[in-house]
């Protein structure tokens, strides 16, 4: 089993990280479990340009960073855990344009695999940076398999609270459990990505114009949604 897990906060030793770090440590102790650990921070970032060649050919055109090679190895991950201190009611700049640059979502690049969701905030609208990373995995084809939001003063420590250590330690079983008996989407998710996303509103479109969008059907082709 391989799980990856994003830290798209600025900060590597706040309190978003120090939750990742936690879950990594939960993890790491179960059998059979691949971590990769990933500090976005680390890594040279362009902004998507918006030039649509991805969809044509299923590669980024910015070869001149380190995101097309990252999104791949994330994308190769059975189980995804993400996540963003809360910025301005959003999430951070830096996952956005990974989120942009990755090319995930059209591709449907975690169709069946297993999102979890973590945000920390300090004031207000952590809820909306939480829901933000919820519909990624929604719109990326991903199974959604659980979340967690903190709430905290600057600098805090988020384990000073044991009951918070309690709740996310059952949090990371309930995920570990799901993703190792690879359980199914919901019947909401079944509904929007099999039923109304895919066949109804994208497949349509993209066979018209092929030429546009022949890198996203040949990935399609692979992942056998077509």
């Amino acid at each position: 089993m391989k799980i990856a897990i994003v830290n798209g906060s600025t900060r590597k030793d706040g309190a978003t990280a120090k939750i990742l770090g936690k879950i990594s440590e939960i993890l790491t102790q179960k059998d059979e479990v691949e971590i990769n650990y990933y500090d976005l921070v680390d890594y040279q970032l362009e902004y998507c340009t918006g030039c649509r060649v991805c969809y044509r050919t299923g590669k980024c055109s910015i070869t001149s960073d380190d995101i097309e090679k990252l999104s791949e190895q994330i994308k190769r991950a059975d189980g995804i855990i993400m996540g963003s201190s809360t910025f301005g009611s959003y999430v951070t700049g830096r996952l956005k344009s990974f989120w942009d640059r990755g090319h995930f979502i059209v591709e449907q690049s975690l169709y069946n695999k297993y999102g979890f969701s973590v945000t920390t905030y300090e004031i207000a609208e952590g809820s909306k940076a939480l829901n933000a990373i919820k519909k990624f995995f929604l719109v990326s084809g991903a199974i959604r398999s659980g979340s967690i939001l903190k709430r905290l003063k600057f600098n805090e420590d988020p384990f000073a609270d044991k009951k918070f250590l309690s709740k996310l330690e059952k949090k990371v079983e309930s995920f570990y459990q799901v993703v190792k008996g690879r359980k199914s989407r919901s019947i909401f998710e079944f509904i929007f990505t099999k039923v109304l996303l895919l066949p109804l509103i994208w497949k349509p479109r993209f066979l018209k114009r092929r030429d546009e969008y022949q890198g996203v059907l040949d990935i399609w082709k692979d992942k056998e949604i077509i």
